[in-house]
């Protein structure tokens, strides 16, 4: 199942506390989820935001599975399940490096630990324009692969949103409404940031 935007008998079961269900639900995103984990701790190693080593990919993708079981309530119903858990797995990056920067280095981490060890991640607010926004974006002329090294080999040429917007949907085809309600943005905003961001990396 790749949606549970709706709330679906799975949804529900999760809701009420089923691991498994849950467990089974996030499965099949779980190679695109690894994905984006390592692409973040490498892009933020080459701009300085982490230390060598200090963080693995798996320690942030553990570490968001455990803040997505928690925070599971607070998913809106209009955001979808996949573009909730890459946006689950950015923020969740963002106070992992905020962490280090207070603190000097990172702390070892338990997997075990609540989520708000590592801080509570901020609301989500759907755009304004989000229900009135049809997909006018061109698909890309690149692979999801090409998109991925490209923002890799020029670290620091985009903004952070411009740069997750970009990978959200033309690396991991989340939508641009979906994208944008994921980062935070207006969809007309994202709009601007996407093509932007492709003139910057992938012209």
């Amino acid at each position: 199942m790749s949606d549970v935007k709706n709330l679906t008998d799975e949804w529900q079961r999760a809701l009420a506390g089923d691991k498994d269900m849950f467990r089974s639900l996030v499965e099949p995103h779980l190679k695109e989820l690894r994905a984006a984990a390592q692409h973040e701790i490498t892009y933020r190693v080459c701009v300085g935001d982490l230390g060598p080593g200090s963080l693995s990919a798996e320690d942030l993708l553990a570490e968001t599975m455990i803040k997505a079981w928690d925070e599971r309530r607070q998913k809106p119903d209009n955001l979808d399940f996949k573009a909730w858990l890459i946006g689950l797995l950015y923020r969740t990056a963002d106070l992992l490096v905020s962490e280090e920067r207070q603190v000097g280095e990172l702390a070892p981490l338990s997997l075990d630990a609540p989520a708000t060890a590592v801080g509570a991640a901020t609301g989500w607010r759907q755009p304004d324009d989000f229900e009135s926004w049809e997909e006018v974006i061109p698909d890309p002329r690149t692979t999801p692969e090409e998109v991925a090294t490209a923002v890799q080999s020029q670290p620091g040429a985009l903004t952070e949103r411009g740069r997750r917007i970009l990978l959200m949907h033309d690396r991991h085809g989340i939508s641009l409404r979906h994208a944008a309600f994921a980062t935070s943005s207006s969809v007309s905003e994202a709009r601007e940031l996407l093509l932007e961001a492709r003139q910057t990396v992938l012209d």
